[in-house]
Parts: structure tokens; C-alpha cells; sequence
């Protein structure tokens, strides 16, 4: 997910386009990223603990600028405020969602008159009461999509002489 992520951000700053990498998994690498051809320096980056504060930022972003990017890597580990100040064993089932679609709703019309485009990398998880898999979110993921890619590993290793260089993606 964060290779395509930093694939697009270099080519939006190719085509001279405003790029934000927002980074809810803190797993940015500046050197991966330059290595993905992504320009340090014309890359905005926002980090934050709290679902809350990454989207305000977001939202903030988009209304200084236009016609850019957005990665968001990933929506499946925003945390709410309401998960995070819960104590050991209180249950706050939904939160994430609850956050995610009035966010989304939020954001839609900005980035249509901003001309701004957003590339939400989520995960799949296995759903431990129903058969399955589930990507986190809620169902507003899906209302607010217009392209759903999906990604896997398939354990086939991408070998250069005896040396792994990579995995197989589907």
C-alpha cells in the first residue's frame, strides 16, 4: 500500500500537482519515499495520534490548496479519540466508523471544487464472528468510492539470482 501511495505521490509531483502524505500508521521513510522518486521538499506530511486531529488536517489542507494528491496510509488505523481515552476492557464498538463517514461526507464536495484527488489505503481483516473478511471504515468506505483496488501478497518471492528482490502482488 505504501509503495503505490509514494508511486502516485511522485507522478502527481511530476504533473505539478500539490501532494499531503497523511501518515496515521507513522511508517514514513523518507529514503523509501525518495527512492520512489517522491520530492522531499514539495511533500506536505502530516502525522497525528488522533483520527480527529489527521482529519482536520486534511480538511485544512484542502482548502489551501488546489489541484493536487492525497495519500492517506491507512483509514484502517485511525483511532478515535473515544478508543484512545477508553480504560482496559470498555468497548467502543463503531467508533472508527462513526468518524470516518461524516468526515468523508465532509471532505467530498472540497475536493471536487479543489480539484484535489484522495487515495485511501485500507486493510482487510478476518471478521472473527462471521466467515470472511471486513476492511475497516464502516459502509461509508464503499459510498464514497469510486475506485476499489484490491492488493494481496501471495507468498511468490521475486528472486534475482539467489537473492529475494521482492514479493508478487494480485
Amino acid at each position: 500500500k505504501s509503495t503505490l501511495g509514494g508511486i502516485i505521490l511522485a507522478e502527481a509531483q511530476k504533473a505539478k500537482l500539490a501532494t499531503l502524505l497523511a501518515d496515521s500508521e507513522y511508517s514514513y521513510s523518507p529514503a523509501y519515499y525518495e527512492a520512489l522518486g517522491v520530492n522531499l521538499d514539495d511533500l506536505d506530511l502530516l502525522q497525528h495520534r488522533l483520527g480527529e486531529e489527521l482529519f482536520d488536517g486534511i480538511e485544512e489542507w484542502i482548502t489551501k490548496n488546489k489541484n493536487g494528491v492525497i495519500i492517506l496510509d491507512s483509514i484502517g488505523n485511525i483511532l478515535p479519540r473515544s478508543e484512545a481515552e477508553k480504560k482496559s476492557g470498555e468497548v467502543t464498538v463503531g467508533a472508527q466508523a462513526r468518524l470516518i463517514a461524516p468526515f468523508l461526507k465532509k471532505i467530498n464536495g472540497l475536493l471536487v471544487e479543489k480539484n484535489i484527488g484522495i487515495f485511501i489505503a485500507n486493510h482487510e481483516k478476518e471478521n472473527l464472528m462471521n466467515p470472511g473478511i471486513y476492511t475497516p471504515g464502516g459502509k461509508a468506505m464503499e459510498h464514497f468510492t469510486d475506485i476499489w483496488l484490491r492488493m494481496r501478497k501471495v507468498n511468490k518471492k521475486v528472486m534475482k539470482g539467489e537473492d529475494q528482490v521482492g514479493e508478487v502482488i494480485e
